[in-house]
């Protein structure tokens, strides 16, 4: 608890300096702020999911290579998402006409 705390008002401070600096607008810094306490509490509520895994992953447990590899292939599939969804961005905004204005 103390450290989310902390991490909040480390947060908040350079949101407000990014504020000040006319970076950003106060909707959002509050919209941050939503989003961080949500990622704090689902962090919080996955906690004891995350521990159970890592207690099944040890070395040993007899099962301890069928979850490395599941957590290989989670990883894996969360990287190709990404890779599609990166290369496909160039086919969502087409800047073709900024040489024209130019």
């Amino acid at each position: 608890m103390i450290a989310f705390i902390c991490l909040f008002i480390l947060i908040a401070i350079t949101q407000f300096i990014n504020y000040l600096g006319g970076n950003l607008f106060l909707i959002n810094i509050a919209l941050g702020i939503v989003c961080f306490i949500l990622l704090v509490m689902v962090s919080i509520a996955l906690n004891t999911i995350i521990d159970k895994a890592i207690k099944k992953s040890t070395i040993i447990q007899v099962d301890a290579k069928k979850y490395v590899f599941y957590w290989l292939l989670f990883i894996c599939l969360i990287e190709t998402f990404v890779l599609i969804v990166y290369s496909g961005l160039d086919s969502f905004l087409d800047i073709g006409w900024v040489q024209n204005y130019i």
